[in-house]
């Protein structure tokens, strides 16, 4: 497993519960930077993997990321993505 796809698994775990981007981006050992979240968050979202809680304000001190289903499932290996 390349380090890439261990940070993604690592992130798809720390979603497990809504967590905050800070939370995420802690949970690979990564500071809070929006370079940070836009190469590691963000694809993830687009990927449809994690969904924002509060759509509408995305700089909202109160967002926090969770699971899709799509992104349980690749979490949880029952998908056929390979990364």
């Amino acid at each position: 497993m390349s380090k890439s796809s261990e940070r993604v698994m690592v992130v798809l775990t720390a979603a497990g519960t809504p967590r905050s981007r800070s939370e995420l981006l802690a949970a690979i050992g990564l500071a809070d930077a929006y370079g940070n979240y836009r190469r590691h968050v963000l694809p993830l979202i687009e990927r449809g993997y994690l969904a924002r809680m509060i759509p509408g304000k995305l700089n909202s001190g109160l967002q926090r990321h969770h699971l899709t289903d799509a992104g349980r499932a690749r979490r949880d290996g029952r998908s056929g993505h390979a990364e």
